[in-house]
């Protein structure tokens, strides 16, 4: 056998200049024509059938082992968040208002390695390996698109098993890997409720229905019910106000206006999403009926 900590050792220098390079260009969303091309060019000269996407930027790469008819896929994400980095270092993103602030440098950088590993040992795999190199992971559905595209079945035939992993700078020690049985990292999804009022002069406010003091409660109420909520721990639920929007009108008149908030939730299985849309439903309307304030909320759940 190998000693695939060693032969990892010798391409670290490598991996680390790519994940800078890539950590300095981010790109957002399902387009990532620069990072694609950085990848094929690690990729190019390892006999890897390579395909890219055709509605995003995607990379996926099979390795033939030809031994069996088992495939194992790995997978990394790509896109950067709208984000601006503040910190000092020399490789720090040149890209107003992008960043890699959620690791996916490194993911790209740890599966380009995995690939020259393997193929390096190829002879001692029993199936074949496609590597996915993912676009669109931040709320744009890049995994959707790819599934549609065929990663699933790239090798011919739909891989057995399929890996994933994300860095936790921020809770576990470099050079730890942990794991547990079952869902490991939750998904997220986002509710949109519009607070709709009636306006009115603000010599007479009793006459209109303020739909701001409305969102200013359920704002406030769904915060406090997504961070501190003790029934369920923050690994099956979580949530968080991500956006309120005001209607516009002068000064001296209470808007009709239409109260548009995005919240973002999240949680690690079906039963506890979709418990969890509920609740934000039930809380939102609670708020409503305590103010009396707005004649109706319309809500469009994602």
């Amino acid at each position: 056998m190998s000693d695939f900590l060693a032969e990892a050792s010798e391409i670290q220098g490598d991996l680390v200049a790519i994940r800078r390079h890539i950590h300095q260009e981010p790109e957002i969303g399902l387009d990532l024509p620069k990072t694609q091309a950085k990848i094929l060019a690690a990729l190019d000269g390892l006999g890897l059938e390579i395909t890219t996407g055709k509605a995003l930027s995607s990379v996926t790469a099979v390795l033939r082992a030809g031994k069996s008819d088992k495939t194992v896929l790995l997978r990394a994400d790509m896109d950067a968040l709208p984000v601006t980095e503040l910190a000092d270092v020399s490789y720090k993103s040149q890209i107003d208002g992008a960043m890699h602030a959620c690791g996916h440098d490194l993911h790209v950088a740890m599966l380009i390695g995995a690939a020259k590993l393997l193929v390096k040992n190829k002879s001692q795999l029993n199936g074949d390996v496609v590597f996915m190199f993912q676009p669109g992971e931040e709320g744009h559905d890049g995994a959707g698109h790819m599934i549609k595209e065929g990663v699933l079945t790239a090798s011919g035939r739909k891989a057995d098993r399929t890996y994933g992993i994300h860095v936790l700078s921020s809770a576990i020690s470099s050079g730890v890997f942990t794991t547990k049985p079952g869902t490991m990292m939750a998904s997220a999804d986002e509710i949109h409720v519009t607070v709709v009022g009636m306006g009115g002069h603000g010599s007479q406010p009793h006459t209109a229905k303020d739909p701001i003091p409305v969102a200013a409660e359920m704002v406030s109420a769904l915060q406090l019910w997504g961070t501190a909520m003790k029934s369920m721990t923050c690994n099956q639920l979580g949530g968080a106000c991500e956006e309120v929007f005001s209607g516009e009108t002068f000064d001296n008149v209470a808007a009709q206006s239409q109260q548009h908030g995005k919240e973002m939730f999240g949680a690690n299985d079906g039963p506890h999403m979709a418990a969890m849309g509920q609740m934000m439903e039930l809380m939102s309307a609670g708020e409503m009926d305590s103010w009396m304030a707005a004649r109706k909320a319309e809500f469009d759940a994602l």
